[in-house]
C-alpha cells in the first residue's frame, strides 16, 4: 500500500476512534447488570480504550509524545463534557486511568522499534 494512503487511512481510522469514544460518552449509563465486577474495571477500560487511541494516533502520522499529547487533551474535554451531562458525571480517577494509558503506550512506543508508517527502520 501506498504510504501517503497508509497515512491518510490511518489518519482517519485515529479521527473516527476518537468520534466514537466521545459519542460513547453522550450516552445515558444504564443501571450496572448482577454481575461479578473486576476490582475497578472501569479504570482498567479507560486505560486500555486511551491507549488505543494513542497507538491510532501514532499510526497516523504523529510523534508518540504528540499522540500521547492529543489523546491528552481529548480526555481532559471528554472529562469536563461530562460536567454537562445531566445523567453523567466527573470522575478524577477516570482522568489518570485516561493519562496511564496514554503514557503507558507512549513509553511502549518509544523504547520499542515501532517507526511511523512509511518511514523506513
Amino acid at each position: 500500500m501506498n504510504p501517503q494512503w497508509r497515512h491518510t487511512v490511518n489518519r482517519m481510522l485515529a479521527y473516527s476512534a476518537t468520534l466514537v469514544v466521545m459519542l460513547l460518552m453522550w450516552l445515558p449509563v444504564a443501571d450496572p447488570l448482577p454481575e461479578i465486577e473486576l476490582w475497578y474495571e472501569d479504570k482498567w477500560q479507560h486505560l486500555v480504550v486511551y491507549g488505543l487511541l494513542t497507538w491510532l494516533w501514532f499510526r497516523s502520522g504523529l510523534s508518540a509524545p504528540r499522540a500521547a499529547l492529543v489523546v491528552g487533551c481529548c480526555s481532559i474535554a471528554f472529562e469536563l463534557g461530562q460536567l454537562l451531562i445531566p445523567y453523567r458525571s466527573f470522575d478524577l480517577l477516570d482522568l489518570v486511568a485516561n493519562a496511564a494509558g496514554c503514557v503507558l503506550v507512549m513509553l511502549l512506543l518509544r523504547r520499542t522499534s515501532f517507526r511511523q508508517p512509511g518511514i523506513p527502520a
